[in-house]
């Protein structure tokens, strides 16, 4: 369920940029860290429950945060190209 929110929130941030693709790649990477930095932090300093279920190790945060970002790209970069299409679709220079 985090991911398609991830997918979502990227989608849209992706799709409402002005700048189109130019920066689409920063959205993603800033949306895409800050979920495995809040995940890793946020027990941490005791504003969430730790959970001794999951491994806290380097390589399963690795593994997080190639799967949060490769979702956060596809997201964003998908996004970016519908808003894309539909600022030239509402163009008034478009007959």
């Amino acid at each position: 369920m985090t991911i398609v929110a991830l997918v979502a929130l990227s989608s849209v941030v992706g799709c409402v940029d002005r700048l189109g693709m130019r920066r689409t790649w920063l959205w993603a990477f800033l949306i895409g860290v800050a979920t495995p930095a809040l995940s890793c932090s946020l027990p941490i300093l005791g504003l969430a429950p730790m959970n001794p279920g999951l491994p806290r190790t380097v390589p399963s945060y690795t593994a997080l945060t190639a799967v949060v970002m490769a979702a956060c790209f596809s997201g964003a970069y998908t996004g970016a190209w519908l808003g894309r299409a539909l600022r030239q679709n509402r163009s008034p220079n478009h007959n």
